[in-house]
């Protein structure tokens, strides 16, 4: 068994879209050099940490253009085809979301279902949680949301 941890942050920016978990949702976008999809790119980090491949930096680097406006979806496949390709099985997925700007129990089912098909998994090995600070912290307000995720998998 192998196990991954990802962690993510970015701030909120009214002028761009906001997609997690590459499903795009109501609400301020992130600022980022791809999308700012806090859910993916802290999911690449725990796939990635699975196999001891390194982090999402490595394989998506902030100064190549090719990168710019990239979205979730893409970066996802890439890494996806990465793990897969060196014989990783996804059996679980945790995820939470701390944020006083999104509700995640709103748009949930979005998310794992439109995880699972990217990820070829079944939806009851994905789960996805909502959290807030109760207005402590560096993201006590609305300028910024976390994302945490936690893969377990096995080498084939």
């Amino acid at each position: 068994m192998r196990i991954g941890t990802g962690f993510d942050i970015h701030k909120h920016n009214n002028e761009l879209d906001l997609h997690l978990g590459t499903v795009k949702v109501d609400g301020p976008g992130f600022e980022g050099h791809s999308d700012g999809d806090i859910v993916v790119h802290a999911l690449i980090d725990a796939l990635l940490g699975t196999l001891s491949l390194g982090d999402i930096g490595e394989y998506f680097p902030s100064n190549q253009e090719r990168w710019k406006d990239a979205s979730g979806i893409d970066l996802l496949t890439e890494i996806r085809d990465l793990v897969y390709g060196k014989g990783l099985s996804v059996f679980n997925i945790d995820i939470i979301v701390i944020s006083h700007v999104v509700r995640i129990s709103d748009i949930k089912d979005k998310i794992i279902e439109a995880l699972s098909e990217l990820l070829g998994i079944n939806n009851n090995c994905i789960s996805i949680k909502g959290k807030t600070t109760d207005h402590l912290g560096l993201i006590g307000g609305e300028d910024s949301s976390i994302a945490l995720v936690t893969v377990l998998g096995k080498l084939n």
